[in-house]
């Protein structure tokens, strides 16, 4: 096991361990120090966090199936789990006495969760198990949404109105099955926005109504160029770690901004140098 660690900037933590191998206790550099205590199934019934004097003390039960059924924080607040015979968790009790529940179908899917024994939220699902409907109870609001045979959705509505629809590059007319177009619709308002791939499926162009956004990758696959709507860009360049070690943004009569970045062994970034 693992016994100590130090990180580039000479922060070192220590850890302990039981017979068992499980990890009891994790010393920091300020003195911080987090112990754990198990039981004999290795799940964590105490959690403490001691410093500057104080303890912050977690604990936890579990069934005779390892799940959670009690937590109780650092300011004794207590949660209580209960579950089916099929492990699914059924019942919430939080520390202020409300209860949440969920509801499941035959193949252990939620299609309901209460609160305090009224309807939250009820879900509808298709063959497939995707949730086609969710019904809002406490707002009065129902959503609803389509999926093609790729279980990719398609539409999703609103019952205030509002409506999104997705399309699909068709793979046999093209190089990618990605997003083709999304196109958003809220009363008399509509916005379509369009996506297109190289033979790489990689992003190179976003159309957002009368504004093109455009990428251009190395051969790692690292944006090398963009160019925004407005005719303002960024041009990046990456060292062998395809890190970025220079950037510069501009427009095409001025740069705005130029910058060159070093990292240390560790790959973290140690300096930035702005040119220009």
């Amino acid at each position: 096991n693992k016994k100590s660690e130090t990180d580039e900037k000479g922060n070192t933590k220590l850890y302990d361990y039981n017979k068992d191998n499980l990890l009891t206790k994790v010393t920091l550099k300020n003195g911080t120090s987090v112990n754990y205590r198990y039981d004999h199934n290795g799940n964590t019934t105490e959690k403490s966090v001691m410093f500057g004097g104080k303890t912050q003390t977690h604990k936890y039960e579990y069934d005779v199936d390892n799940k959670n059924t009690v937590y109780i924080d650092a300011l004794n607040r207590r949660i209580e789990n209960t579950y089916d015979e099929n492990a699914n968790k059924i019942k919430t009790k939080m520390p202020n006495g409300s209860i949440l529940e969920s509801v499941y179908d035959t193949a252990d899917r939620v299609v309901g969760e209460k609160r305090n024994g009224k309807d939250s939220f009820t879900f509808e699902r298709d063959q497939n198990g995707q949730v086609t409907k969710v019904k809002d109870h406490v707002n009065g609001v129902e959503r609803t949404k389509t999926y093609d045979k790729a279980d990719r959705v398609t539409s999703a509505t609103d019952s205030r109105g509002g409506k999104v629809d997705w399309a699909y590059h068709d793979k046999a007319n093209s190089k990618t099955e990605k997003l083709k177009e999304q196109t958003v619709t809220q009363g008399g308002y509509t916005n379509k926005v369009s996506y297109d791939y190289n033979t790489l499926d990689q992003n190179i162009r976003v159309t957002d109504g009368s504004q093109t956004y455009r990428f251009d990758y190395d051969d790692q696959g690292n944006v090398r160029t963009y160019t925004a709507g407005n005719g303002s860009g960024s041009t990046f360049n990456y060292d062998h770690a395809n890190k970025i070690k220079d950037l510069v943004v501009g427009t095409s009569n001025s740069i705005l901004l130029s910058e060159r970045y070093e990292y240390d062994q560790a790959g973290n970034r140690t300096k930035i140098k702005h040119e220009g």
